[in-house]
This record gives C-alpha cells, sequence and structure tokens, in this order.
C-alpha cells in the first residue's frame, strides 16, 4: 500500500497543472482580496481600529479552510483516471486487497490535502507576522497544526464521498471546476456570512467546512478582536464587537444559539465519520474497486 501512496504523490506532484488548478479556488480568493475585496472590507469597517490586520487574518483563516478541500479533489482525480482507464484491473494482478488499494488512493489525497494546508499555513504566518496581525506563540502554533490536520481529514472525507458518486474524469473535473468556483461563497469568504440573505447564511453555517473556517479565525483574529473597538464609546463597544463577530464569521448563531467552539468540532468530526462510512457503503455497494 506504501508504493501505491507513493505513486499517487508523485503523479499529483509531477504534473503542475494538476497541481495549479487544485489550488484555484485558493487563488481566487487571494487575488480578489489584494485587487479589490480588501480595501472595500477596510473602508466598511473604518470605524474599527486595526482593520487592514483584522481582515488578514480573516482572509489567511479561509485560506486554510478550503486549501484542503480543493486539493484534495485533484487529488482524488487519479483514482478517477486509473478507473476510467481500467488501470485497476493491473493492481487487481498484484498482492494487494482491494480494502488495500482503496486506501491507498485516500491516504495519498489525504497527504495531499495536508501537506498543501501546511504549506499555505507556512506561507501565510510569514505574511502575518510580516504585517504584525499575529502574534505567534507555541500554543497558538499547535492550535493551528491540530485544526489543519482534522480540517484536512474533514474536507478529505467529503471529497471521497463525492468521487463515490462519479464514474468520468469528464464530470469530476466539472465539479471540482464548480467547487473551485463556489467554495467562497459557500465557506463566507469572498462575502462575510451576515451580508448574506438569512436563508443562505443558514446554509453556509452548515457547511462543515465553515466551521473550519470559524475555529481558524478565532486563533488568527484573537488578538485584533480584543483591541478593534477600543476607540468606540465604551457604552457600546461589547455590543459592537458581538455584531463584528456574527457579520465576519466569527461566530455562528442559530437563532438566539450561539455556535461554541466545542460544538464547530463536533460537526468536523462527526463529518470525518459520517462521510467516511457513506463512503466505504457506496464503494462496497458499487464495488468501485
Amino acid at each position: 500500500m506504501s508504493s501505491l501512496v507513493k505513486r499517487n504523490l508523485k503523479l499529483f506532484f509531477r504534473d503542475k497543472g494538476a497541481v495549479f488548478f487544485s489550488l484555484l479556488g485558493v487563488l481566487i480568493v487571494v487575488g480578489l482580496y489584494f485587487l479589490f475585496l480588501g480595501d472595500t472590507y477596510n473602508e466598511s469597517l473604518s470605524e474599527f481600529n486595526n482593520t487592514e490586520e483584522l481582515m488578514a487574518g480573516w482572509i489567511v483563516a479561509g485560506l486554510l479552510s478550503i486549501t484542503s478541500l480543493t486539493t484534495t479533489m485533484g487529488s482524488f482525480s487519479t483514482m478517477i483516471l486509473d478507473k476510467e482507464k481500467k488501470i485497476f484491473k493491473d493492481f487487481y494482478c498484484a498482492p494487494i486487497s482491494r480494502t488495500a488499494l482503496t486506501f491507498g488512493y485516500i491516504i495519498s489525497s489525504a497527504l495531499v490535502g495536508l501537506i498543501m494546508t501546511m504549506v499555505t499555513l507556512v506561507l501565510t504566518l510569514a505574511y502575518l507576522i510580516c504585517n504584525s496581525a499575529i502574534t505567534l506563540t507555541p500554543v497558538l502554533l499547535i492550535k493551528l497544526l491540530g485544526l489543519c490536520v482534522i480540517t484536512s481529514l474533514s474536507n478529505t472525507a467529503m471529497a471521497l464521498f463525492i468521487v463515490t458518486l462519479v464514474k468520468s474524469e469528464k464530470a469530476f473535473s466539472a465539479i471540482s471546476g464548480v467547487t473551485s468556483a463556489l467554495i467562497g461563497f459557500i465557506t463566507g469568504i469572498y462575502i462575510p456570512v451576515g451580508q448574506f440573505p438569512e436563508t443562505v447564511q443558514y446554509v453556509v453555517k452548515c457547511f462543515p467546512t465553515s466551521h473550519c473556517a470559524v475555529l481558524f479565525r478565532n486563533l488568527l483574529m484573537n488578538d485584533n478582536l480584543s483591541t478593534c473597538t477600543d476607540s468606540l464609546p465604551k457604552a457600546v463597544q461589547s455590543e459592537a464587537l458581538a455584531a463584528l463577530k456574527e457579520t465576519l464569521g466569527v461566530t455562528f448563531k442559530f437563532g438566539d444559539w450561539e455556535c461554541t467552539t466545542a460544538v464547530s468540532l463536533i460537526i468536523i468530526v462527526s463529518t470525518i465519520v459520517i462521510f467516511s462510512a457513506l463512503s466505504i457503503f457506496n464503494l462496497n455497494r458499487k464495488k468501485a474497486v
């Protein structure tokens, strides 16, 4: 199985086009932010302090939450191609079980998502530190690394489920392209959650990757959130901060009930379990591998 994992990793990272297009969703977010979204957000929050640093942490949190989803889907394209080209038949001649074969694809795709997320983490942390947008401590770094791992696992489970429903490479490419284009909206990155209509807000708040973004925002924006309302009258600071958090998707509320960190973690872990189980069921039912 380790040989299969190595083979899949090499195939993915050798294909520069596959790597680029798997990062398309991330590149769209970065491009939009630096072209005009950054200035728009800073102007709309001009009454608060440290808005540039605040929004830098906000956009980085969004990037970290979606990187593993788009790159994992890109890596799973190898599985689709092998199915379509009947390469699986060659593997069946080797002394490897179908279960091990399946896990070879899953592990390699999960590793791709984790590696690309870690690379994104290193680059974005360097950007935040250089712009004095964050104070990096060992505890914060450990929390970020742990969150990167569970985010990658959650996104891998969802991507795997999609793979089990697709039969052709063309269909999978179309789904991957749509996902890359829409992921910024679904997770409330292109537009802050609070600016969506109420119905759309509920969709965003129910999407597992959005909860990954919430946890990243709490870690990366905490320092600047604690001081951003200092210039406002003390009587309105608490209310203004709560409204800002809800608008930017730092906290999720369903009516008067606020979704806590523990609830978000439970949703993410449940996503891993549920989508993994559904994927295994589909694979066994269809005898895909």
